[in-house]
């Protein structure tokens, strides 16, 4: 079958990931159904119009996780379920989340034409802490789970009911994925995502990674909370991840299936600090004057990230640390926050 007429279903095309990934599926010839809380929003609905081949190869749904899946799920041999509600002021709901995710996952196998399910997952799930929260394990991989609940506390209720939300929402998925035949789940856990987007504005994973630049101390906190979680701070490009999707799809009928991690950098906030100020020294960057952890020699937090299980599959990062910061930060110019 030419890839062309692979239909395909992107559930929240209109997020970062999702209309990254929406754009590279229709330029490379895929039949994409793509789903919007509303079809009113005109901003989202006219940026994914926008894309080239859009008008033939492209259709919107308006849908969420809770409502209306099926329909924009119906005849697509692959589904990536991307969306997921982010942290704001207020508290997620964490239960409806959960729901959420499985109610997709079993419309994907009610449907009888979705061949794989691939799910967006974070590193935010796969936490090397120790269970009782004492320290941390030395190796972060695939077998690591977050302990629920947390064993810190945040001042931002919401970040800490996305990760609770993530841990428990990829266990399910990958449960249903073991138990209902003929659907294949895959979850890639991504890291903070940096680089560009074709957004009418700066997301907010891009401008956490140049937060030491512009006094951000929303993005220092969430980068504490981050190194707090994992030990570090795992990082991959969007170019990366979109083709880490695709990979995921395109991988041979049953040879592909289970959690993988999604990120080829790990380093604290101090050494992204040191980065910007040798690179951007414009900025006059001050170490200790950063709000995030800046110890560069804590042994409590010697974590290594192996993230070889993807690439023991044939996948291949193309872009670098060095990629991931510079193009963030060029972003950030573009919409005139540097």
């Amino acid at each position: 079958m030419e890839e062309s007429r692979h239909r395909v279903c992107v559930i929240g095309g209109a997020g970062y990931l999702g209309s990254s990934l929406v754009k590279k599926l229709v330029d490379e010839g895929y039949t994409v159904h793509a789903t919007l809380r509303s079809l009113s929003e005109e901003s989202k609905v006219g940026l994914l119009k926008s894309f080239a081949g859009a008008d033939e190869r492209l259709k919107l749904f308006e849908a969420d996780l809770l409502n209306k899946s099926e329909q924009a799920i119906n005849g697509c041999e692959f589904v990536f379920l991307v969306a997921t509600p982010t942290p704001q002021a207020g508290r997620l709901n964490v239960d409806e989340i959960v729901e959420g995710v499985k109610n997709v996952a079993y419309a994907c196998s009610r449907c009888g034409s979705v061949r794989r399910l691939i799910y967006t997952a974070s590193t935010g799930a796969a936490s090397p802490l120790k269970e009782d929260g004492n320290g941390f394990k030395g190796v972060m991989d695939e077998t690591c789970w977050t302990p629920l609940p947390l064993p810190f506390h945040h001042s931002n209720d919401s970040l800490m009911d996305y990760m609770e939300s993530k841990t428990l929402a990829e266990k399910e998925i990958l449960k249903i994925g073991n138990d209902e035949e003929g659907l294949e789940v895959v979850s890639l856990a991504l890291g903070a995502v940096g680089g560009d987007t074709c957004l009418w504005y700066c997301p907010y994973s891009v401008s956490v990674l140049f937060s030491h630049l512009i006094d951000d101390e929303i993005g220092h906190k969430s980068l504490k909370f981050v190194e707090d979680l994992l030990g570090k701070i795992p990082i991959v490009h969007i170019e990366d991840v979109c083709d880490a999707h695709i990979f995921a799809m395109k991988a041979p009928n049953g040879s592909m299936y289970g959690r993988f991690l999604c990120a080829n950098s790990f380093v604290s906030a101090a050494e992204i600090a040191n980065y910007l100020r040798h690179n951007y020294p414009q900025f006059h960057v001050n170490l200790q004057d950063q709000h995030c952890s800046c110890i560069m020699n804590d042994h409590e937090r010697q974590v290594v990230l192996n993230y070889e299980k993807l690439l023991h599959k044939g996948f291949t990062y193309k872009k670098s640390l060095k990629d991931g910061v510079d193009d963030s930060i060029s972003c950030g110019r573009r919409f005139g926050h540097l």
